[in-house]
């Protein structure tokens, strides 16, 4: 059952998500808009061999960033927040996110936060999930083991100029 999910979740710890990690933690803030990643950083955290760090590392974030379903087009700007923000994450977060989003997740907005939805319709586009109860298992397996963390990352990757579009998001 969870064999589409099993091949994203390698584990991609290491030195460049260490050191987005340690950026933040002292105020760093990363966005994403139009491509590139930009940086915010208070005064004197941006040493010149961070710099250098972190530019030799953003292709590689960047590449991180995009979706891997670009047929499902009405929310790849939010996937691009979401795995931005989740790239650096301790532990298989990108990669369970990334997964989720090849089956067929979507990403809806609701209640100041982003919502993950499954894609039920696999008649109009490809979605790995046969039904509601297929979706809870993945769900129950993969997602919920990681709330307190989604939560956060849903929260941070969700924009107050976007609206919710088609009525109340589903269940997280």
């Amino acid at each position: 059952m969870t064999d589409a999910l099993t091949a994203f979740t390698a584990s991609r710890t290491g030195e460049p998500r260490g050191l987005i990690r340690e950026l933040q933690a002292q105020g760093v803030r990363f966005r994403i808009e139009q491509g590139q990643i930009h940086v915010h950083a208070p005064q004197g955290v941006m040493t010149p061999r961070r710099t250098e760090r972190l530019r030799a590392l953003r292709g590689e974030w960047l590449a991180a960033t995009e979706d891997p379903r670009p047929d499902l087009a009405e929310d790849t700007a939010r996937w691009r927040r979401l795995l931005l923000l989740a790239w650096p994450v301790a532990g298989d977060m990108w990669e369970v996110l990334r997964g989720f989003r090849a089956c067929g997740a979507l990403l809806q907005v609701g209640h100041g936060t982003l919502r993950l939805v499954p894609l039920l319709d696999p008649s109009e586009r490809q979605s790995v999930w046969q039904g509601q109860a297929d979706w809870e298992e993945y769900r129950a397996e993969w997602l919920l083991p990681r709330a307190t963390v989604l939560r956060q990352l849903l929260r941070g990757a969700y924009t107050r100029e976007e609206t919710s579009e088609g009525g109340p998001p589903r269940q997280t």
